[in-house]
C-alpha cells in the first residue's frame, strides 16, 4: 500500500522547481509573491473573525471552497486564542 502511494504522489505531484518555469509559471509565481490590496481593505479583529465562524450554519452545504461549521468548529478548538 504505502509503494502504491509513494507511487501516486510521484507521478501526479511534480516538484516544484523554479528553474523549469516557463514565462507563464513565473508570472504567476511573481503574482502570488505579491500581496493583494484593493481600495476597500481592512483588517479584521479576532473577535470579528471568531464571530462570523460560529454564525456558520452547520445544516448548510460547503461552498466551492469546501469549507464546512465542523472544519471551522475544529479550527476554532486547535486555535482558542483566534
Amino acid at each position: 500500500m504505502m509503494d502504491t502511494l509513494v507511487y501516486m504522489v510521484e507521478q501526479l505531484i511534480p516538484e516544484d522547481n523554479p528553474q523549469d518555469d516557463t514565462d507563464h509559471h513565473k508570472n504567476t509565481r511573481r503574482l502570488t509573491e505579491q500581496p493583494i490590496e484593493t481600495i476597500d481593505d481592512r483588517n479584521f479583529s479576532q473577535d470579528e473573525i471568531r464571530q462570523i465562524i460560529e454564525d456558520f450554519n452547520p445544516m448548510k452545504a460547503p461552498g466551492p471552497g469546501g469549507i464546512t461549521s465542523d472544519f471551522l468548529t475544529l479550527v476554532l478548538k486547535a486555535y482558542p486564542k483566534l
